[in-house]
């Protein structure tokens, strides 16, 4: 008998009766957990605990059915994955450690076409190394969990950027890229001759952010002002700000210094 965790609540408490109350109670601090994006010792914490229904359970033995649980997952996904699929991937920094995300996508019947499972997100095998030599070791160990090869990705997606151009000649993989960072290469062009208006705009934005200013514009608009990075999507932003502001002249330095 197979219990569908993503079926409605009411529906899955329909059969919650028919499992042990060892099994509910694991399942109710892993859903807890990680529904609610809590740290894995929550289950020790001791408000926690007063205040739920559930059995009490020890972070070691949540982590070892949280193991279980993702190798039940990998072989599910092993079963799932077609013979080709592409591959999407991302990565990041938090902190000091630099994580890896590579899902992968295929068509299917449902309505939207296709699925996009997750199969990794962790940091890089090794850690001292972010080249796309290191990247292809980390990828090839991901394919592998899941009985796959190179051969089966048709294509790889992601940014544009130079380590990835370079993996994925590396894996011998086409390329296809991320939609949206060629249209932000493609706003940087078009606002390019808006510079001077997207600098004051930051500047503003900038003062609106400090205490004072930021109390008084609150009273006028629950909107808070957003200092952009040197993003094009942040420019975008900018741009539609002064648009809805109703006025093309980019404020003067002496404006802004007077908010």
């Amino acid at each position: 008998m197979t219990y569908d965790t993503t079926a409605p609540i009411s529906e899955q408490n329909l059969f919650m009766p028919l499992f042990s109350r060892n099994v509910r109670n694991v399942y109710g601090w892993l859903t807890w957990i990680t529904s609610s994006l809590l740290p894995f010792n929550f289950c020790e914490n001791e408000m926690a605990r007063r205040y739920s229904n559930l059995g009490p359970i020890s972070n070691k033995t949540l982590m070892k059915w949280m193991h279980q649980m993702c190798r039940w997952l990998e072989a599910k996904l092993t079963k799932t994955l077609p013979e080709s699929f592409a591959c999407v991937f991302d990565a990041w920094t938090c902190g000091s450690t630099h994580y890896v995300a590579v899902f992968a996508s295929f068509p299917s019947d449902s309505l939207r076409g296709y699925e996009k499972v997750l199969l990794a997100l962790s940091p890089m095998n090794d850690e001292d190394s972010l080249s796309a030599a290191a990247f292809l070791d980390f990828f090839d160990f991901v394919l592998d969990v899941y009985g796959k090869q190179r051969r089966n990705v048709v294509a790889l997606i992601g940014d544009n950027c130079a380590t990835n151009r370079a993996f994925t000649r590396l894996a011998g993989i086409p390329m296809v890229g991320c939609a949206s960072h060629r249209f932000n290469l493609f706003v940087g062009d078009v606002l390019a001759d808006y510079e001077d208006l997207l600098c004051a705009v930051h500047a503003i934005m900038k003062k609106l952010s400090n205490i004072i200013p930021a109390a008084k514009l609150r009273r006028m608009t629950p909107l808070s002002p957003l200092p952009f990075p040197s993003t094009d999507v942040e420019h975008v932003r900018a741009a539609v700000l002064c648009d809805e502001m109703g006025d093309d002249r980019p404020p003067s330095q002496c404006a802004a210094s007077k908010l």
